[in-house]
């Protein structure tokens, strides 16, 4: 996908559930800034590397500064 820079795949465990995520900072950006988090609806194929490509999520946050965390879905 183009504009992979600045992306990070992870994973989070809250009691004792492991949700994984795609986080995508702003471009050139290196002081505290803001989080967007892009929630999906209940769809089993609706992943957060779905979202990022359904949306202008990443050039926003270029433009505005913004860091966007793209979480995947728990079992559609």
């Amino acid at each position: 996908m183009a504009g992979d820079r600045g992306v990070v795949a992870g994973e989070l465990t809250v009691d004792g559930r492991t949700r994984t995520f795609t986080l995508r900072l702003p471009q050139g950006t290196a002081a505290a800034i803001p989080l967007v988090l892009a929630l999906h609806g209940n769809h089993p194929d609706a992943t957060g590397r779905i979202m990022r490509e359904w949306t202008t999520f990443d050039e926003q946050a270029d433009v505005w500064g913004f860091a966007v965390a793209y979480p995947d879905g728990c079992g559609g």
